[in-house]
């Protein structure tokens, strides 16, 4: 792992004493892999993005979490209500608020709940994944290599190269 997720790793094992001290009320489910995970968040069809307490961009599991059909609850940080879009994503300023948002769930019906997993999961498609996200990001790392190198890098050359002695060295 790096650093920066080292770094910003939630203390896993304070959050399970934590746990264990109020009586296990809660199941703890840690290094799930990527399908379990997303199964566990379509079943509980709400997502709760609580952010950290510093700037860092936005979480990718909020993407993931629309990607899985999730209502998303967020706080209403800067460019937040730009990341959830029309996914029906909900943004709250309090605790309270969320809370109603989610206590107003519970009256929808499975028809409702279908059509808002449909919508957040096309929202996700048209605008989180990596066909849409890989080439803007490669054209944006390639911006930053032309405005930084000294003289033009022969990218495409280079990773052909890059690959041929990865695949050598395995």
């Amino acid at each position: 792992m790096g650093d920066a997720y080292r770094f910003n790793r939630p203390p896993i094992d304070d959050i399970i004493a934590l746990n264990a001290r109020m009586g296990n009320p809660v199941e703890i489910l840690v290094n799930l892999d990527w399908h379990a995970m997303a199964k566990l968040m379509r079943r509980a069809a709400i997502y709760m993005y609580t952010p950290p307490n510093h700037p860092a961009g936005m979480s990718i599991s909020v993407a993931e979490s629309m990607a899985c059909g999730c209502l998303v609850l967020a706080p209403d940080i800067r460019g937040m209500r730009d990341y959830l879009g029309d996914s029906g994503g909900r943004v709250y300023q309090t605790p309270a608020e969320a809370a109603e948002i989610v206590r107003a769930t519970a009256s929808w019906s499975a028809g409702e709940w279908r059509a808002l997993s449909r919508r957040a999961s096309a929202f996700a498609a048209r605008h989180y994944s990596m066909s849409v996200v890989a080439p803007r990001l490669v054209a944006e790392w390639r911006r930053v290599l032309e405005e930084r190198a000294p003289v033009p890098l022969p990218v495409r050359g280079w990773w052909r190269r890059f690959r041929g002695r990865a695949k050598a060295a395995a």
